[in-house]
């Protein structure tokens, strides 16, 4: 099987295409967006394209606030103990704009150890297991466990190899080879948006996380048609494997085992974190160094002319 690839905004300058101007329509929200592309040439949207689609269907985050060369205001609040809450890549899937939000750093819940503001923006801090990270309100939403009685291709979006020689990159659908799940976790934030795949054919795509045994739970697209025949899991109670734990659903709420197996110790060493003020300190430093994700997705996003 092909290796499960993560969507990478590389460098690339920020400049338009010179060339044919055309009008892509957004799935949801019906807005136009002009572009000015070599139509007759390169295949996919540019990654400003994508995230705009994705904004207007309420599928992504606001542009992260982070000034990379001048001064940040960071705001802390630490609780007195550690919150267990259960947390899903549930915004942003695949794509990074906010927050690093292309693998799974919500492997179903971690301890809150407090709130921090970010130059305006409220962000939940989170203890990993041996670091700190930020979470946004939309990850503790529950998303849904639904399946299909057949086989569903997934695709992830990929630099588009029409467009390596020109001044600004492009991204397209990309089938996953032999990665065909019957099991699906739906964002709660999910919508339908306009892709384009690699020999240039658009069609309606929505967000998901494919789930096809142990080590194979992999963020994707599937096409609108696949999605629209899927069936809630809530009646079945079935229990799925997400990564190399269990989740099921139960009413409208998502349960895992990962809570069970792994909560009890990440709860233990969060709370000793934050008795310790001198680590939590260190740990809290080390989120806003220039090497840190926060820091790390501005630049890419102003790579990638998003910003």
């Amino acid at each position: 099987m092909k290796r499960l690839k993560k969507l990478a905004l590389v460098s690339a300058s920020a400049m338009m295409l010179m060339g044919v101007g055309v009008t892509t329509t957004n799935a949801v929200t019906e807005s136009h967006l002009s572009q000015t592309v070599k139509a007759d040439e390169l295949n996919g949207d540019t990654p400003k394209q994508i995230y705009t689609k994705m904004l207007n269907a309420g599928i992504a985050t606001p542009k992260v606030k982070w000034n990379l060369n001048g001064h940040n205001k960071i705001k802390a609040h630490w609780y007195k103990k550690a919150h267990w809450r259960d947390a899903w890549n549930n915004i942003n899937v695949g794509y990074s704009a906010d927050l690093d939000s292309n693998g799974f750093t919500q492997n179903g819940g971690y301890p809150v150890i407090g709130t921090v503001n970010v130059n305006g923006r409220k962000y939940y801090i989170q203890w990993r297991g041996n670091f700190m990270q930020l979470a946004v309100k939309e990850n503790f939403e529950s998303p849904r466990l639904m399946h299909s009685d057949h086989k569903i291709q997934v695709y992830i979006l990929e630099t588009d190899e029409s467009s390596l020689d020109a001044p600004q990159y492009t991204l397209s659908l990309t089938k996953l080879d032999d990665y065909l799940p019957r099991n699906f976790m739906i964002p709660a934030h999910h919508n339908a948006i306009t892709l384009t795949n690699e020999n240039g054919q658009t069609n309606q795509y929505v967000p998901v996380i494919g789930m096809k045994g142990h080590f194979e739970t992999q963020s994707g697209w599937i096409k609108k048609s696949d999605f629209d025949q899927l069936e809630n899991n809530t009646t079945t109670g079935k229990k799925v494997i997400w990564y190399d734990e269990y989740v099921w659903q139960k009413g409208n709420h998502i349960y895992s085992s990962w809570k069970t197996v792994k909560g009890p110790l990440l709860m233990k060493i969060a709370n000793h974190v934050l008795k310790t003020k001198k680590l939590r300190n260190h740990e809290f430093k080390d989120l806003f160094t220039d090497s840190s994700n926060i820091a790390g997705v501005k630049q890419s996003n102003i790579n990638a002319g998003i910003d």
